[in-house]
């Protein structure tokens, strides 16, 4: 049995400028054969925003864990908040920013999963 706590594990800033902490990632770690995703725990500032960028190939979902926030891909926006998910198709220039006053904090499942090639600030 694996089980991360995400405020016991390294956190690090990525190319879009939120913080995260990768909880599994398949090929940095021997997990179960076949798992066709990375499951990363994002934070982002009150009032600040992540860089706007697209996963060249990789479908995401953002899930609102705590905090409000908008979200943006291509030319839509939606506000959210705990409890929703946000699907996020590859290829599709987005960010994220989160409201005043309060931290946002979602899960980051992307399948396949999170490369830094794949990655690109637009």
């Amino acid at each position: 049995m694996i089980v991360r706590r995400p405020d016991e594990t390294a956190r690090f800033v990525t190319s879009d400028l939120s913080r995260v902490v990768e909880v599994f990632h398949p090929d940095r770690e021997a997990l179960p054969e076949g798992m066709a995703c990375s499951i990363a725990h994002a934070r982002v500032a009150a009032g600040a925003a992540t860089v706007p960028h697209t996963l060249a190939t990789s479908t995401e979902i953002y899930w609102v864990l705590s905090g409000r926030g908008r979200m943006h891909i291509g030319d839509e926006t939606a506000d959210i908040g705990p409890g929703e998910a946000v699907l996020i198709p590859p290829d599709s220039i987005q960010w994220i920013e989160a409201a005043d006053g309060e931290e946002l904090v979602f899960l980051c499942v992307v399948t396949p999963p999170w490369s830094a090639e794949d990655d690109r600030r637009r």
